[in-house]
């Protein structure tokens, strides 16, 4: 017999694991969604339903587009990177560490080499030039990963090295695996190193979030935002921006995963 008191706890917990997290966020986006959309219209299909389905299959397309139009895709962004604009590193105040938040690694393609960077790696650069600018003496790294892999953490840490960062200077923070677990891990390493005050250095539109999750814990929190993806200087609107692109698909699935994590994280208060 099956104990539902049971299932519905068990169902609780895995709602609030990582792994069920992470599948539930693929649902925000746009290609997922797209697909939804025809699969819905294929069943429609196979049950006769064509005007249905034909409808299904026009919305999913329309969908696609509105994603892969660059100028949604800048509308979207533009609303996540308000308020955090470019600026130079050397005009950045002094810290007592930089955090560099992770996500910016693509895995390891071999044990003999580095790892690949993501298209969000200029939050490393970033990073970098905050250091040599002499802006903190150290920079906090963070990223988790999976039993038996490398953290994302130690991956940048390699890229650090080779950028002209000391590796005596680099601290890692490897039981994070989303922005969230900062608020958990971040402030025991931040006092283990007698550290008041830090450089926040992640992506412009990631930045909100990740402010979010630092403000609270007690530290002098400086943004130091990077690879941005809007202009602030925007010429007039061209029919290229209505004409579908990858890139501009990236930056609509970026911006939509970013703002329903942001609407996630406020849920947890």
């Amino acid at each position: 017999m099956i104990d539902f008191q049971q299932l519905a706890n068990s169902l609780i917990n895995n709602m609030f694991s990582y792994s069920f997290v992470k599948f539930l966020s693929l649902f925000s986006y746009p290609i997922i969604q797209v697909v939804c959309l025809m699969s819905v219209g294929i069943f429609q299909a196979l049950r006769n339903r064509l005007r249905m389905a034909l409808t299904f299959f026009c919305l999913s397309l329309f969908w696609l587009w509105v994603c892969s139009m660059p100028f949604i895709a800048g509308q979207l962004m533009g609303v996540l990177e308000k308020g955090y604009p470019p600026q130079a590193a050397e005009t950045l105040p002094e810290a007592d560490v930089i955090v560099l938040l992770g996500g910016a690694i693509r895995g390891k393609v071999s044990s003999e080499t580095l790892s690949d960077m993501s298209g969000l790696g200029d939050r490393l650069i970033f990073a970098v030039a905050a250091y040599k600018a002499g802006k903190a003496p150290l920079i906090l790294v963070t990223g988790g990963a999976p039993e038996g892999y490398d953290s994302e953490a130690a991956q940048i840490r390699d890229i650090l090295v080779v950028m002209g960062v000391a590796r005596d200077n680099i601290i890692l923070e490897t039981r994070n695996r989303v922005t969230l677990d900062n608020r958990r891990y971040i402030p025991e390493t931040l006092r283990s190193i007698g550290a008041d005050s830090i450089l926040l250095v992640t992506s412009a539109f990631h930045m909100r979030r990740a402010m979010w999750v630092f403000e609270p814990l007690g530290f002098s929190v400086f943004p130091a935002p990077s690879d941005h993806q809007v202009l602030l200087a925007r010429e007039s609107i061209s029919p290229w921006d209505f004409v579908p692109s990858v890139g501009a698909l990236q930056r609509s699935t970026w911006a939509i995963h970013e703002t329903l994590g942001y609407l996630y994280y406020s849920l947890q208060e």
